[in-house]
């Protein structure tokens, strides 16, 4: 199946995120194992899947249709931060060919 142009730009655009994510989790997950070493110095968790959203917004490469709208916490059972993406396209779009290509880019380019 040939990818169309609409898609082809969704994907970019699911690339750039994941890209971002990963620095800002890479960080994240620094300050966890600095605040496992030292547990007694008050230092705050940070919401990478909030900062990822706040850098792409300052770069100004969120859609405009979200760049006026404030970030959507989501947090798992423990209150940790989950990440979290949707895909805007139009009916018969191609939604499970973006699904599929979208796990296969969290699991090479992400995890």
């Amino acid at each position: 199946m040939r990818e169309l142009e609409y898609q082809t730009k969704v994907l970019d655009a699911f690339n750039a995120y994941l890209d971002v994510l990963k620095v800002e989790k890479a960080k994240a997950d620094q300050v966890e194992d600095l605040k496992a070493q030292q547990p007694d110095l008050p230092i705050p968790s940070v919401d990478f899947a909030k900062a990822t959203w706040e850098a792409l917004k300052s770069k100004g490469v969120l859609p405009p249709s979200r760049a006026g709208i404030p970030f959507s916490e989501r947090l798992d059972g423990c209150d940790r931060p989950v990440p979290n993406v949707t895909f805007k396209v139009p009916t018969g779009g191609g939604k499970t060919f973006l699904a599929v290509n979208a796990v296969s880019r969290v699991m090479g380019r992400y995890l």
